[in-house]
Order: C-alpha cells, then structure tokens, then sequence
C-alpha cells in the first residue's frame, strides 16, 4: 500500500494509516478465496500441496495447505483454492472438490487434472471428473525416479528420461522411453519402473494442443504459489491462522493479476511462473482502479 501512495499518489503513508486500511480491504481479500466459480468454465486443473508452521496454543508445528489452480476457457491461470488439510489423504482432496463444486465449478469442463502422483487419486478424479484425463507431473515422476537410481547413472539417466518428456510427438516420446529401458538395462530397474508404470499418465499432455503441452508437462503454476507464499512468511518465525490466511489472500491476488494478463499459451507466462516478472507501475494503476471500483 505504501508503493501504491507513493507511486501514483506522491504520498508517504504512515503505518498507522496502512493498518487502518488493511482493517477495511482484509475481509474482502479473504473473501476472495472463496469466490464463486460459475462465472468461468475451466478446462485444466493442477493440484499439489504445501507446508507451513503454524502457532496455536503456544505450540508451532508444520501444518499443509492444499493448493488448486485452473486454467479458464480464455486460457488464463487462476488460483481456485488454497485450504487447510492433508496433503496425502485422498478424502482430504474429496473433500477440497467438493467445496470446489459448491462454489460453482463446471465438472463438465474439466478435461485434464495434473497432480503428483498420490496414491488413489487417479481413482477420485474419474469419479469427480469423469470427462477427464490424470496427467502426472514430470517434475515429480523424474525426481523420484532420480532418487532410485545409481549416483554414477543418474546423470545418463536424466538425459535420456528427457528425450522422453520434450519429444515432438507422443510416439516419439514412446520410442525414447524404449531407448532409455535399453540403455539402462537392468543397471537401473528401478528407476525405469518408476516413470514406465506412470508412462501413460506421463504422456497425457499430447492429447491437447502443442501449444499447451509446455504448460500441462508439470504443476510449476502450484509449485510458483507455493514458492511466493513461502517467501513472503520466510522472514516470520511463526505465524497464526489468521495472518496465514490474510496472508495468503494477499499473495494469491497479486499473482492471479499478472496470470490474468496472460494467456498461458504465450511464452511470456513462462517468467511469471519462474518469478521474474516484475510488479510495473501500470499494473499498480489498474489494481488501484480495480480496488477503488
């Protein structure tokens, strides 16, 4: 709020005056994670989880937060959800659907859903989502893949697991596959099994447009809120619910504006998605519009 004063406005704000201020916009911030959804039909949804330590009752400990963004029918990223629970319980994510529906989600729309890989999602995705299609996150697979594999191969390995993941063609990426489980033989069986057993999920993306393919392949959207959320509190020892929520209402805002602006079809998204887009002053103008109206 101070760089909003200061650079439109010409005028130093007191801290007084930010506090008096927040005391006016906080309740409609975290209002705005439970919006209504009815007003756009989203076709791609990306989910994973994150962590944050908490304070009650004089005890801190780490408790996750589940994350839900969506791509909408313009082909603009948006956060739908960011909520308390469990992030490796599939009936904590029934439950985060569920309320996802209520507040007017189109299940009909939803043609693809990436995640990393929980054990009987898949399963509730096609109950939940039956006009979709599971994508595991490559990111994930690749890693855990990684973690299974001779420290001496894993560099061979890595580059041939790419092959698979940026070929031109889903045919293409099969025939890479099979020249990584050659390769590799039984030097890394298990590294092998892991991405062969997901390799249909893995593959998925191909189905859709080759413009989207860069965006569908992993759930970096999820991983840049939760690596902006764990920015902003990084200089907090701890916090409380209360200020988790606020705080969270805040970031997911500033990051869903500049998603807004961008189709995540363009090559441009992709610096939003690393972090390296600056807040400009033009866009300070149209948020100070969009709070003033």
């Amino acid at each position: 709020m101070a760089m909003l004063s200061r650079r439109i406005l010409g005028v130093q704000v007191s801290a007084d005056t930010v506090s008096k201020s927040l005391s006016v916009i906080e309740h409609k911030a975290t209002q705005w994670l439970t919006r209504p959804l009815n007003e756009q039909k989203y076709w791609a949804l990306f989910i994973d989880g994150t962590n944050f330590r908490i304070q009650r009752r004089g005890s801190t400990e780490k408790e996750p937060s589940l994350v839900v963004v969506g791509i909408d029918a313009r082909n603009r990223m948006s956060i739908l959800a960011v909520e308390p629970g469990t992030k490796d319980n599939v009936d904590t994510w029934r439950g985060v659907f569920s309320e996802l529906i209520k507040r007017g989600l189109d299940v009909s729309s939803v043609r693809i859903v990436v995640m990393d890989g929980l054990p009987g999602l898949e399963n509730l995705f096609s109950e939940i989502f039956p006009k979709s299609v599971t994508a595991r996150c490559w990111v994930h697979a690749l890693r855990n893949a990684l973690a299974k594999a001779p420290a001496r191969l894993r560099d061979a390995f890595k580059l041939l697991a790419q092959e698979v993941m940026y070929a031109s063609s889903e045919n293409q990426a099969r025939v890479a596959f099979e020249k990584l489980k050659i390769t590799m033989r039984q030097d890394a069986q298990r590294s092998v099994y892991c991405l062969e057993k997901d390799l249909d999920s893995l593959l998925v993306h191909y189905r859709f447009d080759k413009k989207f393919w860069r965006t569908l392949r992993t759930t970096n959207p999820i991983e840049r809120v939760n690596k902006e959320l764990k920015r902003r509190v990084k200089s907090m020892e701890t916090l409380g619910e209360r200020t988790l929520e606020t705080l969270i209402a805040f970031t997911a805002m500033r990051l869903e504006f500049n998603w807004q602006n961008k189709a995540v079809d363009k090559i441009n998204v992709e610096n939003l998605l690393n972090g390296r887009k600056e807040f400009q002053t033009n866009q300070v103008e149209s948020v100070v519009d969009s709070l003033v109206h």
